[in-house]
């Protein structure tokens, strides 16, 4: 179980039910981590180019980037269902 904070994105039943606003936050916040995370990979294998040893467990970097990627664009920008807020199937 995690620690509590006062930070309402930590909140998992307020996120189902958190209007526009906060969403939008959360996302935002979500995002900024998510490209700083990278940006931490990309600068310590600057001279690699990203290039990772291969393994078959492990994604490439650039992948999961773009796979992400495609997550959010599917849920924020072609899902049917996102305006119906907490009615929509999980």
């Amino acid at each position: 179980m995690l620690p509590a904070t006062d930070d309402p994105t930590d909140d998992p039943y307020r996120m189902r039910h958190a209007a526009a606003p906060l969403l939008a936050d959360a996302l935002g916040k979500g995002r900024a981590r998510l490209l700083a995370l990278f940006g931490a990979y990309e600068r310590a294998l600057s001279g690699a180019h990203l290039r990772v040893p291969y393994s078959s467990e492990l994604n490439l970097p650039l992948w999961e980037l773009g796979h992400i990627g495609w997550f959010e664009d599917y849920w924020l920008s072609r899902f049917s269902d996102r305006r119906t807020g907490a009615r929509a199937d999980p």
